[in-house]
């Protein structure tokens, strides 16, 4: 079984330095026909791994899914699907997010991202 202390540790250990970029819509440009777009920077840490995983009934193939643990002590706010992990060398945007807590406290997002 694998703790949330496990996942900070981890974190502590091997992380790097993240931007989380959330977008926000703002007003509506008739003129344009479409909506301001702002975005907001929250610094953080994260682990980045992959995970191999063959599809029920398939044989041959196999996928890779690309991960992100984000640690939720520093974070002042949630990621979302569709915010942005912008780090040394790439840029990749969030699928899904989980959180793994302890008590009432949130010690980690675990974050599937898109291909």
């Amino acid at each position: 079984m694998i703790f949330a202390t496990d996942f900070k540790k981890l974190i502590d250990d091997h992380g790097v330095s993240l931007t989380l970029v959330k977008k926000s819509s703002g007003n509506y440009d008739p003129a344009t026909g479409s909506a301001e777009v702002t975005t907001t920077e929250y610094p953080t840490f994260g682990y980045f791994y992959n995970k191999a995983y063959q599809p029920l009934g398939q044989e041959t193939i196999e996928r890779f899914t690309r991960f992100c643990v984000i640690s939720g002590l520093d974070l002042s706010v949630e990621p979302d699907v569709g915010d942005l992990l912008v780090g040394e060398s790439e840029t990749t945007t969030i699928d899904f997010v989980r959180k793994i807590t302890s008590k009432s406290s949130v010690m980690v997002y675990m974050c599937g991202l898109k291909q």
